[in-house]
């Protein structure tokens, strides 16, 4: 009866590859690293002096605000000005590098056209937008979008199905024994 065991294996197996494969939905993601500063003014001999430093702060800040800003739809709806009703199909994010003065800017998209287009839209007004929440900040590209050309998101067949047939293996050898215990 141990030939069971390698049968419902498969079969599982087989089950999860067909499962992962029908419902696997590419994900494309397009992403953006700043630097960020905010501006001081002084006023040095009656004239006004600007001045940006670097702030971890205000990068931590302006990642934590940027929810908000898209709750408040200022910045969709900036972007959908730019683009169009496809930027709805896309959903942006923010995170900062802990510790430092960097922000990443993300779309995340079926598409990775409108991923992209996304990103470049809400990098063009999201320093506008910002600067209601935050005040004056400069943000300085350091990785600039590209397009992206692979899913983000990975399809793990082989674990998904390894972990399958695993399952339909251990269920066959428990229903064997218990057959062979119970005759």
């Amino acid at each position: 009866f141990g030939w069971i065991c390698v049968v419902l294996a498969l079969v599982f197996g087989l089950a999860m590859f067909t499962y992962r494969h029908v419902n696997y939905v590419p994900k494309y993601t397009a992403e953006a690293t700043f630097t960020v500063s905010t501006q001081n003014s002084s006023s040095i001999g009656g004239v006004s002096v600007y001045s940006f430093y670097y702030d971890s702060a205000t990068a931590n800040q302006l990642a934590m605000t940027f929810p908000n800003i898209l709750d408040s739809n200022l910045l969709y709806d900036a972007i959908h000005e730019d683009i169009g009703a496809m930027s709805a199909s896309a959903s942006l994010s923010a995170s900062n590098v802990s510790g430092s003065n960097m922000f990443t800017m993300s779309a995340v998209s079926t598409d990775p056209k409108i991923a992209y287009d996304v990103l470049v839209s809400a990098i063009d007004n999201y320093p506008q937008i910002a600067k209601y929440a935050i005040g004056n900040v400069k943000l300085e590209m350091i990785t600039a979008p590209i397009m992206p050309t692979e899913p983000s998101n990975s399809t793990a067949y082989r674990s998904a199905v390894l972990k399958a047939m695993i399952l339909g293996f251990v269920l066959g050898c428990f229903g064997v024994n218990t057959v062979q215990q119970s005759s």
